[in-house]
């Protein structure tokens, strides 16, 4: 959702800006041949009709100067699952918005600003319903309703665009050559403003279906030319009530001119070329190391299979300087038929 309603806010943030690269796509999907399958974990839903479970996520940012850690932006939305039905090959379910709410401790400059959006736009998304289907162990494998959710999206877009060049301090850098409504006459991707919607909802269901060793895990990878160098870490492990909990660590390493080049390409679509020159030039001045982007997703889930709180956090460094955006997901209430996974077919 915050895609949605916050999705210019990122296009401010120049001095701190940092480019995400480990997505919730990037979840290791499969396990080393040979792997005993007793040390195993299979994440499996063992869902049924009527299922009925609430999560509030929690999306923030923070700005990272040197040792300080500033909270810059802040939303949290309420959300709704019912499993609509149950079958021998799969769930049908719906995922409903229920509320969205700024953080009022973030009360200056951007944070503001972010405020004034959700309590415009964000609550017209309020009431939302998508629709959508998963596998037999509880992998997403359709959308029902996304052509409704596009014009939406697109929507919401274009009116949080307005809001955005049309306040004060924005309308206040045109006098320094900067011209923020160059921003709406850029064509919108739909597909990118639908992940808005949907992101948290695939995050929830994007390990069902596959298997996990227990224990620790670490693997490394050198740059090549289609991916940078990392290092990944896994830890899987399980509870006596037969709870059990993932953890996945990517720690990337982004070479400096690619940062430069996408910041350059950022900074283009709305300054004159003068600006884009300085920038060139002060930038060389005051960057001359390679970045790291630290991805850490955590789940927790209970034995029937419903994850009952996921953390997703990047921090994205460039020597002491960086930016740091976390989602918490976690249950609010929820009404379950199946404890003892059994088939509720």
């Amino acid at each position: 959702m915050k895609k949605i309603v916050f999705a210019i806010i990122g296009l401010v943030l120049i001095n701190c800006f940092m480019i995400s690269y480990a997505k919730t796509s990037d979840i290791p999907q499969e396990v080393a041949v040979g792997t005993n399958l007793d040390s195993l974990i299979n994440v499996t839903g063992y869902f049924c009709k009527n299922d009925t479970i609430d999560y509030w996520i929690s999306e923030t940012e923070w700005k990272l100067n040197d040792g300080d850690t500033i909270k810059t932006a802040g939303v949290s939305t309420k959300v709704r699952i019912v499993v609509t039905d149950s079958t021998s090959t799969g769930y049908k379910m719906t995922y409903t918005f229920l509320d969205c709410v700024g953080d009022t401790a973030v009360d200056k400059g951007l944070g503001a600003f972010q405020n004034k959006i959700v309590e415009k736009l964000g609550k017209k998304v309020v009431g939302t319903t998508i629709e959508f289907e998963t596998d037999e162990f509880g992998h997403i494998t359709k959308f029902n309703n996304l052509g409704k959710i596009k014009k939406q999206a697109k929507s919401l877009y274009k009116d949080c665009m307005n809001e955005f060049v049309n306040d004060d301090a924005i309308k206040a850098l045109k006098g320094m050559g900067i011209d923020m409504k160059n921003l709406i006459n850029q064509n919108v991707n739909t597909d990118e403003l639908v992940d808005g919607y949907t992101k948290e909802l695939n995050m929830l269901f994007a390990c069902h279906g596959y298997s996990y060793p227990l224990g620790e895990n670490h693997a490394h990878e050198d740059a090549t030319d289609t991916q940078y160098e990392n290092d990944t870490y896994v830890t899987v492990t399980k509870d006596e009530d037969d709870d059990y909990h993932l953890s996945f660590d990517v720690v990337s390493i982004i070479p400096q001119s690619v940062i430069k080049d996408k910041i350059a390409e950022l900074v283009g679509m709305f300054v004159n070329n003068d600006i884009k020159e300085d920038f060139a030039t002060e930038y060389d001045k005051q960057v001359n190391a390679d970045a790291t982007s630290d991805s850490y997703l955590v789940y927790d889930f209970i034995g029937n299979g419903w994850p009952y709180k996921v953390l997703d956090q990047t921090t994205n460094m460039i020597g002491k300087v960086g930016k740091c955006k976390q989602t918490y997901i976690w249950v609010d209430y929820y009404s379950f038929a199946n404890w003892a996974k059994k088939s509720c077919i």
